[in-house]
């Protein structure tokens, strides 16, 4: 499995998932619902953290994304980042990646 690309979380639900073996997936695209966030990088992830969820920020981490940029992705009409246009599986990155935004 490579990561490719990652979205954001909250860290105690998908870490709780990811421990225990659950095969964690990020919604895509449906009826009425535009796709989970998807981020080329990790800053561009912890950007929309900290734009997002500033007050709680600490309750999100980056995490790792198994699908391609551009091709399971597309970008948002109203927002900077891409969609999820299919659903693709969570992946935990190594510790330093999922702390704290320290923005």
């Amino acid at each position: 499995m490579n990561v490719l690309i990652y979205t954001v979380g909250k860290r105690h639900i998908y870490l709780a998932q990811l421990e225990v073996g659950s095969k964690v997936i990020k919604r895509g695209k449906d009826v009425g619902y535009q796709g989970g966030c998807a981020f080329e990088t990790i800053e561009a992830a912890e950007r929309y953290i900290v734009e997002k969820f500033s007050a709680e920020r600490e309750n999100y981490g980056v995490f790792g994304l198994d699908a391609i940029w551009g091709i399971d992705t597309e970008p948002s009409a109203e927002v900077w980042y891409h969609n999820l246009i299919v659903p693709r599986p969570i992946v935990a990155l190594d510790i330093s990646s999922m702390g704290v935004c320290k923005h």
